[in-house]
């Protein structure tokens, strides 16, 4: 009957600590996607909101955040009982009009009148997914980018040559696996990302714990 089957759930994962999520998520809702009733529920990392279309059907979107380590789980799912109370109002609406005038025509309006209406809200749910894929990778970006200006004051911080860091990966990796290998593509690997040779040793160094025997 509708093309558009609407949207029930979606499912995001991110790179970010899920309190910042919850935080920022909270906010950007509010104050940049217009949700309104928004109630935090802090200790669950629960988010439910609001969200009209053209001031006639509302949408009620639940977020749950779930901890995966350093990242995040988001779950969104959409509740469409406003937009089940109009279709039916708009249905009794229409067969009470049919039955007043003694015409079937007015039952003619049903179908494209509810398909209207699943458009209206199969559309807005989308752009709103949308809207948040576009919000939590700019969060994970941000999030990285602190996270590697982090690491950078840490590396500067230390006083240690590279030779000297590089010579004990080398040593250790040939220990372990009797080849440079492994270590040669951990480190390509964070070059390809953006670091320099220099950070992506440090960084590799810090993962393993050379960093920390002096």
């Amino acid at each position: 009957m509708f093309s558009r089957p609407l949207i029930t759930e979606a499912g995001k994962f991110i790179r970010v600590p899920s309190r910042r999520v919850y935080r920022d998520l909270s906010y950007f809702l509010q104050e940049e996607l217009g949700a309104s009733n928004v109630e935090n529920q802090e200790d669950s990392l629960l988010i439910i909101a609001k969200k009209g279309i053209m001031n006639v059907i509302t949408i009620k979107i639940e977020i749950r955040i779930q901890p995966e380590g350093e990242a995040s789980k988001i779950d969104l799912n959409f509740g469409y009982r406003n937009f089940l109370a109009a279709a039916l109002a708009v249905l009794s609406f229409l067969i009470l009009l049919s039955a007043v005038s003694l015409s079937f025509i007015p039952l003619l309006a049903i179908i494209p009148l509810i398909m209207l209406m699943q458009i209206l809200g199969s559309g807005a749910v989308t752009s709103f997914t949308a809207s948040i894929s576009e919000f939590l990778l700019l969060l994970e970006k941000s999030h990285e980018k602190e996270q590697l200006d982090e690491a950078r004051r840490r590396w500067q911080a230390d006083t240690r040559g590279i030779s000297d860091l590089y010579e004990r990966l080398v040593a250790a990796h040939t220990e372990i696996w009797g080849h440079t290998r492994v270590l040669e593509y951990k480190i390509s690997e964070y070059t390809e990302q953006g670091l320099t040779k220099e950070e992506a040793i440090r960084k590799v160094a810090e993962e393993e714990g050379a960093l920390r025997s002096r």
